[in-house]
């Protein structure tokens, strides 16, 4: 299965190298387990870099991993980004991003809901979600 997903990644990626209408891609499930995971750096194309956000081990110690998981925003150089930890939930996984092209700012989330996560959490987490970002522009 990991075979799979490594496969689906530099497919996505190869489209993406062959194509300069994108500034922005988003990977969610990337199974990387650290920021240095051959297979996420080798899917990295030129011009481009990223930021993610992986699952960390269960047992650091045993080096396990929780299955699934994982995300990775690509974007290109000529963009600025940062990634913003102020915002924490427990139903999904979020990459919470803050972009600046030039004069321009705007936020990219990347989020990943496993489909066994129950509904009533991440509608209340997700609204949360909105609510912090609605403060971020109100209070700057």
């Amino acid at each position: 299965i990991l075979c799979l997903l490594i496969i689906n990644l530099y497919i996505s990626v190869y489209n993406l190298r062959n194509s300069s209408k994108h500034d922005i891609l988003g990977l969610t499930d990337t199974w990387h387990e650290s920021l240095d995971s051959p297979s996420l750096l080798s899917a990295i194309p030129p011009g481009y870099t990223f930021l993610d956000l992986f699952r960390p081990p269960i047992n650091p110690l045993s080096h396990k991993y929780s299955s699934y998981g994982g995300l990775c925003l690509i974007y290109k150089n000529s963009l600025s980004a940062s990634f913003d930890s102020s915002f924490k939930c427990n139903s999904f996984e979020c990459l919470f991003s803050k972009f600046k092209y030039f004069s321009y700012n705007f936020i990219v989330i990347l989020i990943y809901r496993s489909p066994s996560g129950y509904v009533c959490n991440f509608i209340d987490d997700f609204y949360n979600l909105i609510e912090y970002v609605f403060s971020l522009f109100y209070y700057g």
